[in-house]
């Protein structure tokens, strides 16, 4: 019976780690790194700190969103242009 009590909490403490993880790297991603303010050098750096993968000498525009799924996000090695195009 002690040893159910116990798990339960260990699965419990285990999911709000990863809760916790997850929303640490949606602000550092979409809120920080995003952010008109940010220099370009330091929005790489937070963008690799969040575990994506981003080339040595990559262009980082602001306002990039990416959704909290579970890919990452991997620019550079070659030559690489992304586009995002929207409707007003």
């Amino acid at each position: 019976m002690l040893e159910k009590v116990i798990r339960g909490i260990k699965r419990r403490l285990k999911e709000a780690r990863r809760g916790s993880q997850l929303i640490c790297s949606d602000l550092l991603q979409n809120w920080l790194a995003a952010g008109v303010a940010c220099p370009i050098k330091l929005r790489s750096i937070l963008y690799r700190l969040a575990g994506n993968k981003i080339g040595k000498n990559c262009y980082l525009s602001p306002r990039i969103f990416l959704g909290p799924g579970p890919g990452k996000l991997s620019v550079g090695g070659g030559h690489s242009l992304i586009i995002i195009a929207g409707l007003i």
